[in-house]
């Protein structure tokens, strides 16, 4: 088929051509010619795109042939050819099984860095394989980096919190059920929050639970309280400035009118006080912008 690829002949080979053979060829388990009929695309004018890069590199890595998927994966960038995310997922998961989970992380990273899209999933498939090997602070570090990219569900926090449960790492657990009560994206639901109490009840330290919910609930009734008080002087001075606004006087005539608006605008652009006799002391500045 390959030597009839020169026109005007009609028997031709393109690029899912190649596919099949070379699915033919890894099928017989003769992976080293497969990879020559591979890499001979390109002198059939035929270039493999990610997909085909994919295909291949899946069959090595399901063969025990890590190494030559990574040379492979190496000739992807030196074509031009983008990695998607199931290119890497396919590295990560034989790395781990390679008892490699340091390069395992690495593809992961590339893929993040890459602007690749892992799911939660993916992203579970690692921590596990880091926590499986003890690499407990390398599992957390991709937690940090992904907790903000990806929905973490109860499971995943579990896990995360569990492992740190484990090796003495209670205030890192903390840590992060403070993150979720101050999110207001997130939620401490009733069996993440059990979960966290039993763990805490084993070492004797439930208290720190209640201590911190409650420390956090305080803060944020404060907080909310500041800004209510703050909306109502913003109210306030607003009308207070409505009333300065409108009491200029119409006697004056147009002119002058326009003058005294000016001067007003003036005022107010520059945040200075007024006083009247009547009127409290007014600080114009916070409302010029209402009224320009």
């Amino acid at each position: 088929m390959l030597a009839e690829h020169n026109p005007p002949k009609r028997l031709t080979v393109n690029l899912g051509s190649f596919n099949v053979m070379v699915d033919g060829y890894c099928a017989q388990g003769k992976f080293k010619e497969a990879i020559e009929v591979f890499k001979s695309m390109g002198e059939k004018r035929c270039s493999p795109d990610t997909l085909s890069y994919n295909n291949l590199i899946e069959q090595l890595c399901d063969n025990g042939l890590l190494g030559e998927a990574e040379e492979l994966y190496k000739v992807m960038s030196e074509q031009g050819v983008s990695p998607d995310e199931f290119t890497y997922v396919l590295l990560m998961d034989t790395c781990f099984k390679e008892s490699r989970p340091d390069d395992a992380a690495g593809y992961f990273r590339t893929m993040v860095e890459s602007k690749s899209r892992p799911n939660l999933a993916v992203y579970n498939r690692l921590v596990e394989g880091l926590v499986k090997v003890g690499k407990i602070e390398e599992a957390k570090s991709f937690f940090d980096l992904m907790v903000g990219k990806l929905k973490m569900d109860d499971a995943s926090y579990e896990f995360m919190m569990g492992a740190l449960f484990e090796t003495g790492k209670v205030d890192e657990v903390l840590k992060m059920v403070d993150t979720i009560l101050r999110d207001d994206g997130l939620e401490f639901s009733a069996e993440l929050q059990e979960f966290v109490k039993e763990e805490l009840r084993k070492l004797g330290r439930e208290e720190d639970l209640v201590k911190l919910m409650e420390e956090v609930e305080r803060e944020k009734a404060e907080a909310a309280a500041k800004e209510a008080e703050a909306a109502e002087k913003a109210k306030s001075s607003a009308r207070a400035a409505y009333l300065i606004f409108n009491t200029i006087p119409k006697c004056l005539g147009p002119r002058k009118e326009r003058k005294s608006l000016r001067v007003l605008l003036m005022l107010l652009s520059n945040g200075r006080f007024l006083f009247s006799n009547t009127w409290r002391l007014v600080n114009i500045h916070s409302f010029s912008s209402v009224l320009l």
